[in-house]
């Protein structure tokens, strides 16, 4: 059978628990518990949380592995890689999921250690740095170290930020709420986020992506994941996931559809890496004590808009 050039496919795990429990759809997870069950892995990269903050950890099997959904907070995953992963000792495959902009550092590591990588890259909108999370546990009134259990994302889609205490639950919803107006405000955005302008990852077995289409949001509350399989072996093994009956096919896109699913994000990347003068001062800004008390809880949501302005401006001129 002969390969495409791209494979892209809107799927959801075939497990009704694991596709609920993840952030949209259950591809990833469903991944890794197919590949360790193939045995064409030794280990793969998951996360441990506690209290509010996660930490990557190195599992050796599915029973290990925790599905967490999405993490909106800056990690190390280089340095981590570095430290706890040792040399491999003959043929040994690692799975990792990453950020476009960390793809080439982690594959470089781990081919100088020894390894062979499958990699999924998430599409990515910028990463936030911690405080966005402790910002928004200030705006309810929440200690962080009152937190039982905390998810940014999964249990539904697109669901939404679930927070326990000892004595109340909390739910944020991803849309309309504090939380999205925090994400797309800029103010939390990593440094090294600022000039970036990747949202798809390259030269991945898989990039990974929510899928912003009209028809799907209006009806799926469950999540399905857009699968872009960019090499030879990603698309064998979603071919072979779909005979496993791993996975279910929604429907098949081109690339030109996958694009516009991330049009938004897209737009405003180019934008404020075409005006890197002017949002320097606006981040400035924003950025700063001031407006981070007094202004942004009060107009968080009138400061979202006002970008969204600021980059239907600029795309003019």
């Amino acid at each position: 059978m002969s390969l495409k050039s791209e494979i892209i496919k809107i799927v959801h795990s075939s497990d009704p628990d694991i596709r609920y429990k993840a952030s949209s759809g259950g591809f990833l997870s469903n991944l890794v518990r197919w590949l360790f069950q193939k045995k064409m892995i030794k280990c793969a990269l998951s996360f441990r949380k506690t209290g509010i903050r996660f930490e990557p950890i190195m599992v050796k099997s599915w029973e290990e592995y925790e599905i967490v959904g999405s993490i909106y907070q800056e990690m190390n995953l280089a340095d981590f890689i570095t430290r706890e992963v040792s040399v491999a000792v003959g043929a040994e495959t690692i799975f990792l999921t990453c950020l476009p902009c960390e793809v080439a550092v982690l594959r470089k590591i781990l081919t100088k250690k020894g390894y062979s990588c499958i990699i999924a890259g998430l599409t990515c909108s910028g990463q936030m740095t911690i405080e966005a999370t402790t910002y928004l546990m200030k705006q309810l009134d929440i200690k962080p170290e009152d937190v039982t259990d905390f998810r940014y994302r999964g249990n539904g889609w697109p669901s939404g930020v679930q927070i326990s205490t000892n004595s109340k639950k909390y739910f944020v919803d991803n849309h309309n709420s504090i939380w999205n107006d925090i994400v797309h405000s800029e103010i939390f955005k990593t440094p090294k986020c600022n000039q970036c302008t990747l949202v798809f990852p390259k030269a991945v077995d898989f990039a990974v992506a929510d899928p912003w289409y009209r028809d799907i949001v209006a009806t799926d509350k469950t999540g399905m994941t857009v699968v872009w399989a960019q090499s030879e072996i990603g698309q064998k093994m979603l071919l072979e996931m779909q005979m496993d009956h791993v996975i279910e096919i929604f429907r098949e896109i081109d690339l030109e559809t996958l694009m516009e699913s991330q049009k938004q994000t897209s737009d405003k990347k180019q934008v404020f890496k075409r005006k890197k003068a002017l949002m320097k001062v606006i981040r400035v800004c924003i950025q700063s004590k001031i407006y981070k008390t007094f202004v942004f809880p009060r107009f968080h949501n009138k400061h979202k808009i006002l970008l969204k302005k600021l980059v239907r401006l600029c795309k003019k001129f």
